[in-house]
Order: C-alpha cells, then structure tokens, then sequence
C-alpha cells in the first residue's frame, strides 16, 4: 500500500501497489488500513525537524502503539529486502549484536 506519489514511484520501478488515501483524504485511508492491522509493516522516512502536526509523525507513531513494525531509514528497509532476497541461501541463520561488533 502506498499513497498517490510514492504508489507512482514503485509502480515505475516494476513494484506491484496498491494505492491508498492519504490520512486527510476520505476512508480508506492509511490510517484506516494502520488501525485495522490490514499491513504488517510501515516504511516511513522522517523529515528534517520535529513537527508533529506532520502527516509521517502520526504514521510512525499510530503503527508503533499498534503493534506495527516501523522502518524509518531507507537503508534499513533495504537491509531487511536484501536479507529477505537472500533467506532461502542459509540453512541457520543466527544474531548479531551490533553493540558487541
């Protein structure tokens, strides 16, 4: 699920989508589909400041005290695709504290 401009995005870059309302745009919106566990996982990079009147902070943190995983950092959402890309290559996989690296 993604809204207007980000579904334009993926659907350019060959990722099948399924576009939604934006939350000020009529149900079902993104935060009908947040709040009625529809998705399992919520990518959503931050802008630069603090403004919680923001459309992104309400995301993040509406997904958090649901229960949602939340990525917000391209670079892990692309560490958790490559992982993903790659499950199937191990028989056991184990954890790594990065503290202890």
């Amino acid at each position: 699920f993604a809204t207007r401009g980000t579904a334009n995005v993926l659907t350019e870059n060959g990722i099948k989508v399924t576009r939604t309302n934006k939350l000020e745009q009529p149900s079902p919106n993104l935060m009908d589909l947040i709040l009625g566990h529809k998705i399992d996982l919520v990518i959503d990079t931050p802008t630069q400041g603090r403004d919680k009147t923001r459309d992104g902070f309400l995301i993040r943190r509406t997904a958090i005290e649901t229960g949602i995983y939340c990525i917000t950092a391209m670079d892990t959402a692309n560490a958790l695709v490559t992982s993903m890309e790659h499950m199937n290559d191990c028989k056991e996989l184990t954890l790594v504290d990065i503290a202890q690296l």
